[in-house]
């Protein structure tokens, strides 16, 4: 059993109520591999038709994959506790979209968004020295591409700053990271599919283009050879680490799957 919670709005779980006789275990180790995904609010899943229909839930579905979503709204602009997060837990593939919450809050200018990213991946790279590594710019913003933030960069140039980023840590050994163009995953031939309305700030995918954007996103991994092992499985003793639900937020009751094996440990 999965349970999910509302990906945009506060919520509390107050508690859980079992049928008589019913009984309560974690997850067996899977073999699905592992993947951590760490974004802003496009990641989180706002515009989706429900918490089960964003876009990186999608794509794990489709690919098979074990996701934990680390995705915050307006709160991914590379600060060191997510690096240290992402670095920390089990992972076959590690991903990061990045861009549009550094152009929004002003929190890098050019120079030290390049340097602040390389530092994000080095201590990433302290726990996964060579787990497949993605980093997506942002998608297409047509009401931002070249106006300036509150540092001074463009949605274009904080692309650039990214590219730059990942090149040299590749010139510098990394061959296990991947530079991922958020538009050629979610571009201007795709700005009908966003949620916003036409004269408004548009930024998130709509229910219609959450799925476009995983199959994108998928695709572009595939080709970019940035795709995980096979799941190792825990040492003996090793108790699996507690995850976040897909989404970004623990699991709750909004929506309801039927899970084959057993029910799976909440954390609230």
């Amino acid at each position: 059993m999965e349970l999910w919670l509302p990906y945009y709005h506060r919520s509390q779980l107050r508690g859980l109520t079992l049928a008589a006789g019913a009984t309560v275990a974690a997850d067996p180790p899977g073999d699905r591999p592992r993947w951590v995904h760490h974004g802003s609010s496009i990641s989180l899943g706002r515009g989706a038709h429900s918490p089960s229909r964003t876009w990186p839930v999608l794509v794990a579905r489709r690919a098979g994959w074990d996701l934990t979503s680390l995705a915050l709204g307006a709160g991914c602009y590379l600060q060191p506790m997510a690096a240290r997060l992402m670095r920390d837990l089990p992972a076959e593939l590690l991903t990061i979209c990045v861009g549009i919450n550094v152009h929004t809050l002003g929190t890098h200018s050019g120079a030290s968004l390049t340097a602040a990213l390389i530092g994000f991946v080095r201590t990433v790279r302290d726990g996964h020295p060579d787990t497949p590594f993605g980093v997506m710019s942002t998608i297409v913003a047509p009401d931002r591409e070249e106006v300036a933030g509150q540092s001074g960069l463009t949605v274009r140039e904080s692309r650039e700053r990214v590219r730059q980023a990942v090149r040299i840590l590749r010139e510098h050994g990394d061959s296990r990271l991947h530079y991922l163009h958020g538009p050629r995953v979610f571009g201007p031939s795709c700005v009908p599919l966003l949620l916003e309305p036409e004269g408004t700030d548009r930024l998130h995918p709509s229910p219609a283009g959450h799925p476009v954007l995983a199959g994108r996103f998928l695709t572009l991994l595939r080709r970019t050879a940035c795709m995980p092992e096979p799941a190792r499985p825990p040492g003996p003793g090793t108790a699996p680490a507690a995850r976040a639900g897909a989404g970004g937020v623990p699991v709750t009751g909004a929506e309801r799957v039927a899970h084959p094996r057993t029910a799976r440990k909440v954390e609230a």
